[in-house]
C-alpha cells in the first residue's frame, strides 16, 4: 500500500462511482483478470490456486450484477489483461470467450487494460461497440505484432506514454500522450446510451464518422447500435 496511501485496492475486484461537476455519472468496474484468465498469467497464478474456479464464478456473478444495475452515463471496465491486443501477448482467449459477451450485453463504453507495453486502440465492431484501449507503456517498451491480420486494430504504437480521458455527459475524448507531451492518437466517442438514441433517429441505418444533431463528433460505428432500455 505504501506510506503515502496512493496505491490502495479495497478488494481483488471492486466498483467506484463518480459524479462530475456537471452532473455526469461514471461507473468504473475494476477486475482481477489473473483469476479470470489464468492462461494469460501462468507465472502469477499460484496466489490464486485456492478455490480458483469458485472465485472466478463469484467474480463474474458480481460483475454481471453490477453492470446490470448501473444507470450511469458512462460505464467503464478495467483489467490488467487485454481482451484484444496487437501487442507482445496478443488477445486473451478466456476474456474473449467469457468477458466480451458481458461487455456487449450491458453496453459497456470502454475496456481499459495494460499487460502489453504499448499504446493501442482497438475496435471489433462485428462483435461489439465497446472500445478497447491498451495502456501499458508507462515505463517499458513492448512490441506490436500482426497488425495487418487484426482488422480491429485502430491504433497501435510502441512509445512511452500514458492516456487521458476527458468526459462530459455528451462525449469522452481519449488521448494517447507520449513522454514529450505529444498526442500519439485521439478518439472521441458518445456514451452508448446516447449513441443508441442517435441510431434510433437514423432509423437503424447505423452511425458513421461525423457529427450528431448538435454538432458533436462521434466515432465510427458501421452497424446500428441498440439503445438501452429506459
Amino acid at each position: 500500500h505504501g506510506e503515502e496511501g496512493r496505491w490502495i485496492f479495497p478488494a481483488a475486484y471492486y466498483q467506484i462511482n463518480k459524479v462530475l461537476a456537471d452532473g455526469t455519472t461514471i461507473d468504473l468496474m475494476f477486475l482481477d483478470t489473473i483469476l479470470l484468465a489464468p492462461e494469460a498469467a501462468k507465472s502469477e497464478t499460484d496466489i490464486h490456486l485456492h478455490d480458483q474456479e469458485q472465485r472466478k464464478e463469484k467474480q463474474y456473478a458480481w460483475l454481471e450484477a453490477a453492470l446490470a444495475e448501473s444507470t450511469a452515463d458512462w460505464l467503464l471496465v478495467f483489467g490488467h489483461h487485454p481482451v484484444f491486443s496487437a501487442g507482445e501477448h496478443g488477445d486473451t482467449p478466456s476474456l474473449v470467450t467469457r468477458l466480451l459477451p458481458l461487455l456487449e450485453k450491458h453496453h459497456v463504453d470502454m475496456y481499459v487494460s495494460g499487460h502489453d507495453h504499448t499504446l493501442q486502440h482497438l475496435q471489433h465492431l462485428s462483435t461489439t461497440h465497446t472500445q478497447f484501449f491498451v495502456n501499458g507503456n508507462g515505463a517499458k517498451m513492448g512490441r506490436v505484432r500482426n497488425v495487418t491480420q487484426a482488422a480491429h486494430v485502430k491504433n497501435a504504437e510502441v512509445k512511452l506514454g500514458f492516456m487521458s480521458h476527458e468526459l462530459t455527459r455528451k462525449s469522452m475524448i481519449t488521448k494517447a500522450i507520449d513522454r514529450e507531451g505529444g498526442v500519439v492518437f485521439e478518439y472521441t466517442q458518445l456514451p452508448r446510451r446516447r449513441a443508441g438514441w442517435v441510431a434510433e433517429l437514423e432509423e437503424g441505418r447505423g452511425i458513421n464518422e461525423g457529427e450528431d444533431e448538435e454538432g458533436l463528433l462521434y466515432g465510427s460505428m458501421s452497424m446500428p447500435v441498440l439503445a438501452l432500455p429506459q
